[in-house]
């Protein structure tokens, strides 16, 4: 049970009930910290049960505790907070304080990215994808994926011009494709860039060299990724390009 029924309440409740719990973190007294979080936790608090979690997980004032960690994500969890079901989520797919249970992952994934967190998005995305803890979906990938890149997720973007280009899940549509490829390689994703000068370069949307050659150049000027950077060199010194 929530202490308070109404959110601006309980906000208040806990701006005023959290602050020396705050100060004694951002002093480093960590001990103080977690003993006065965990009196609001008991309370009911959420954020005060993540705050634990966070604690013990890190290793703060105690030594890392990754089941008690887990305890305290899962009840702030329970009680609808989102970046305590991503943390319940990821702890649960990567084994960290537990056995690893891909659809315990999925389920907290899947409660978080419904709340709009863009990183849960993503790896609901994944999860269905690649069919882990899930039957295989690429319906729901495209669309946990497309939720991700609406949200900024760069590699999301690119995942989500992938299945665009392939007609994974969906119809081929190059435009699409295109479309999300170029933002993905706006946020400096190489292997978007690469993409999108072969795209324009071989006519899968209107066909543009000049603008091939940009996106090459912008990938030949980058150390991310060594074999697509030799690539684009090789490709921008073709007497065609």
């Amino acid at each position: 049970m929530k202490p308070y029924v109404f959110p601006e309440i309980e906000d208040l409740a806990w701006f005023v009930s959290a602050e020396p719990a705050k100060k004694a973190y951002a002093a480093k007294e960590y001990e103080t910290a977690l003993r006065l979080y965990e009196e609001l936790a008991e309370k009911g608090f959420a954020r005060a049960q993540f705050e634990c979690g966070w604690i013990y997980y890190n290793g703060k004032g105690t030594p890392p505790n990754l089941e008690a960690a887990l305890r305290w994500f899962e009840k702030a969890a329970a009680l609808e907070h989102k970046d305590a079901q991503f943390r319940c989520a990821q702890m649960y797919y990567n084994g960290e304080g537990t056995a690893p249970n891909q659809a315990k992952a999925l389920h907290w994934y899947e409660k978080a990215a419904m709340q709009g967190h863009k990183d849960a998005q993503f790896e609901c995305g994944k999860l269905y994808h690649h069919g882990k803890g899930v039957a295989h979906d690429m319906g729901k990938a495209v669309d946990w994926f497309q939720k991700a890149a609406q949200q900024g997720i760069v590699k999301a973007m690119y995942n989500l011009a992938v299945m665009y280009y392939n007609g994974d899940g969906m119809p081929t549509d190059m435009k699409a494709a295109y479309t999300w490829f170029e933002q993905a390689a706006n946020r400096n994703h190489v292997k978007a860039q690469y993409k999108c000068a072969e795209m324009l370069y071989n006519g899968d949307v209107p066909k543009n060299r000049e603008q091939a050659r940009m996106w090459l150049q912008r990938v030949a000027s980058q150390d991310a990724n060594l074999e697509l950077r030799e690539k684009a060199k090789a490709n921008l010194s073709r007497s065609e390009m």
